[in-house]
């Protein structure tokens, strides 16, 4: 299960609304150790100064997007957090832009508005259930493949499928 109470976790979102309710969601879940930046630049210069456990970033950015810097952090070899795990905010499910963010080395992607339910789900598989890191010329990051969850019994998962069907939740994988 996910204990967040010790790790250092950065919010890179432009809006100041959107990165207060990020901090407050994962403050009830634990968690002490909270940074947050307003654009890449302020991103890039606080992942280059510090390692952190985790890193929430918006798909869209003052001075840049989501996905371009995380391909600038997993492709440097001695970046300290290029395999730290990576979810994005987006406020679109369209099925490019998914893909387009798993392409990007991406771990998981939460969409907007934020549900406190599915961002608890996305940090359970990012810490519970870890992906090997894939380091290939034209790719660095997470695997891209998805292996079902063996504790997940499959009744369980269908009922979870029907009552999620058309909500704002979708897993990124290939």
């Amino acid at each position: 299960m996910v204990g967040l109470q010790n790790c250092k976790i950065l919010i890179v979102d432009s809006n100041a609304h959107m990165r207060q309710i990020l901090e407050t969601v994962l403050r009830g879940f634990g968690a002490k150790r909270i940074f947050a930046a307003m654009s890449a630049e302020e991103a890039d210069i606080a992942m280059e100064r510090s390692e952190y456990d985790l890193i929430l970033l918006d798909y869209v950015l003052e001075g840049g997007d989501g996905l371009a810097l995380t391909r600038r952090v997993r492709a440097k070899e001695h970046h300290p957090n290029r395999f730290s795990p990576i979810i994005i905010i987006s406020g679109s499910t369209e099925k490019r832009r998914i893909e387009a963010a798993r392409d990007a080395g991406i771990n998981e992607v939460c969409v907007k508005p934020v549900i406190p339910k599915d961002l608890f789900r996305k940090l359970v598989a990012v810490a519970d259930y870890p992906r090997g890191f894939v380091l290939a010329p034209n790719y660095k990051g997470p695997d891209r493949r998805r292996r079902s969850a063996d504790n997940y019994p499959d009744e369980e998962r269908r009922a979870d499928r029907k009552a999620t069907a058309g909500q704002n939740t979708m897993a990124v994988g290939g």
